[in-house]
């Protein structure tokens, strides 16, 4: 879980209210935790977490995101990734703000990152490379190959911070 301390940083979890898989067998579910566990045949895929502002939350400055990789005892090697190694590779990270168009509200909005850093790289891949916006699937960004079978993060710096507030 996110620790208020990590990195110098207070960090907030986000609960998703949804998560989409597309372009392979995988398939996803929400955790209680708020944590997505993945199932399934190896393949790519991209994920889609939905999430909005905490209720009754005062207007926030979102700095930046992290991402963390949970081991699972349903997972292959304890993962966290699906690979029967535990590991995984992110080619790319993206967060769009906003909503499908509604009155009074602008459409999805993607925001740029403009640094990174995790907890582990693979060697020959560099999680900066997940927010190069090259969708190329050959990409070589967050791997961690070497760091399976424990928990692993990676942390994307926002260019400019937004306010967030409750309906975001």
């Amino acid at each position: 879980t996110l620790g208020d301390d990590r990195l110098g940083t207070q960090w907030r979890q986000l609960m998703p209210k949804d998560v989409k898989v597309a372009g392979s067998a995988i398939t996803a579910k929400l955790q209680p935790d708020g944590s997505v566990l993945g199932a399934g045949t190896i393949g790519n895929a991209d994920y889609t977490l939905t999430i909005e502002a905490p209720k009754g939350a005062a207007q926030t400055v979102v700095t930046g995101f992290m991402l963390e990789a949970l081991p699972h005892d349903s997972l292959a090697g304890f993962g966290p990734g699906l690979n029967p190694s535990g590991n995984f590779v992110v080619t790319e990270f993206q967060v769009e703000r906003g909503a499908a168009p509604k009155r009074g509200r602008q459409a999805a909005a993607g925001l740029k990152f403009t640094g990174a850093q995790a907890s582990h790289n693979q060697k020959d891949f560099d999680v900066k490379n997940a927010i190069n916006g090259n969708l190329d699937r050959n990409d070589k960004a967050w791997g961690i190959g070497g760091g399976e079978r424990r928990p692993q993060w990676a942390r994307f710096q926002l260019e400019k911070p937004i306010d967030l507030a409750e309906g975001d």
